[in-house]
C-alpha cells in the first residue's frame, strides 16, 4: 500500500511520565500544606494543655472553699494546700488524697471585707469574708519560671 506506514512500533500519543519541574511543584504544594497542618497541631496542643490547667484548677479552688466552709468562719485554720497534676489534694495531711508528687500548690489569703457589704447592716459585721487563693505551679522551662493563677471571691457566714 502505498503512503502506508512499515513501523511496526506503536505510536506515543500522550505522555508516560512526569517532569521534573512537575513533581518539582507536587512537593512544594505538598510541603506547605504539611507544614500548616502542623502549626495548627502545635496550636491545638497549646490550647488542650491550657484547657486541662483552668480545669484542674477550677477543681481546686472548688475543693479549697469547700474545706474552707468546714473550718471556723474568718479564722481558717489551714491556709495551704498542696495538689498533684490530676488536682487531687496531696497536703496537708489531713486532707490528702493522693500520695502523687505536689504539682500545684494553693495560698489561702482572707481579705478585708468587700465596701458594697459593710453597708448592709450599718455595723460594717455583714457575715462576709473575701478570699483570694493564689495557685502556682511550675514552669516547662528553667527560664519561663513559676506560673500562677489568681482567683477572688467572697464567703458568708456559715
Amino acid at each position: 500500500m502505498p503512503g502506508a506506514s512499515t513501523s511496526s512500533a506503536p505510536e506515543r500519543r500522550g505522555r508516560g511520565a512526569f517532569s521534573l519541574v512537575e513533581v518539582a511543584v507536587a512537593l512544594g504544594v505538598v510541603s506547605f500544606a504539611v507544614i500548616a497542618l502542623l502549626g495548627l497541631l502545635s496550636a491545638g496542643m497549646k490550647a488542650g494543655k491550657s484547657s486541662q490547667q483552668d480545669t484542674v484548677l477550677a477543681l481546686a479552688a472548688r475543693y479549697v472553699l469547700s474545706d474552707l466552709k468546714r473550718q471556723p468562719f474568718g479564722a481558717p485554720s489551714i491556709t495551704s494546700y498542696s495538689f498533684d497534676y490530676a488536682g487531687v489534694p496531696t497536703a496537708p495531711a489531713a486532707v490528702a488524697l493522693s500520695s502523687a508528687p505536689t504539682f500545684y500548690t494553693c495560698a489561702v489569703q482572707l481579705l478585708p471585707q468587700p465596701l458594697s457589704y459593710a453597708a448592709w447592716d450599718g455595723t460594717g459585721n455583714t457575715g462576709v469574708v473575701g478570699v483570694q487563693l493564689t495557685f502556682t505551679w511550675p514552669g516547662q522551662t528553667a527560664t519561663s519560671g513559676p506560673h500562677a493563677e489568681v482567683f477572688h471571691t467572697t464567703l458568708a457566714g456559715y
